[in-house]
């Protein structure tokens, strides 16, 4: 994995790493990838998760064996640092740091909208829901990109968005239980 912290007064490396790889739960995130934490940027908001294939912009020069992006997105480090972005509830309409920075997709029903306390807990969140779509990038590549063929012949992106979702969702309660 290539690491890239933008925020590293919020987190350092070593720690971001461990939970990016506790996020990941084994998906394999090589050399081939490239995982940020960075601000947010346009339409982004407040927070924000994102698995793209290849890295866009300055990335793809700087980082030219990178493949896959990964990243997790603040609107700023001094909000992570001072802790007044949590606790925080996703919602349809999300309305700002705190209380609903995240948005809940409707493709994610019926799986409740997820609650996060820290950074610890949203990075876990966001990486696992982001790793799981590089996951089903590589799976669905490999079935020559029939994996989430609807029965019209479409892609199912709201099964890919629910099945990364519940990984998500179920790699942050594994860190909470293993955080106590």
């Amino acid at each position: 994995m290539i690491l890239k912290n933008r925020f590293p007064r919020a987190i350092d490396d070593a720690r971001l790493a461990e939970l990016v790889a506790f996020a990941a739960n084994g998906i394999p995130l090589g050399e081939e990838v490239l995982v940020e934490l960075g601000p947010t940027s346009g339409v982004d908001g407040e927070a924000a998760g994102l698995f793209r294939t290849p890295p866009y912009g300055w990335d793809q020069k700087r980082y030219p064996e990178a493949r896959f992006l990964v990243r997790a997105a603040f609107r700023s480090e001094r909000e992570l640092v001072d802790g007044s972005h949590w606790p925080c509830t996703a919602s349809v309409r999300p309305a700002g740091r705190g209380t609903s920075h995240l948005n809940y997709l409707g493709a994610y029903a019926p799986l409740p909208p997820v609650q996060v306390e820290d950074l610890e807990e949203e990075l876990v969140y966001l990486f696992g829901h982001e790793c799981f779509h590089l996951d089903q990038y590589r799976r669905d590549q490999a079935a020559d990109w029939t994996l989430y063929e609807g029965p019209d012949g479409s892609h199912d992106a709201d099964r890919l968005e629910r099945e990364a979702e519940a990984h998500g969702q179920a790699r942050l309660a594994a860190f909470r239980r293993a955080r106590r």
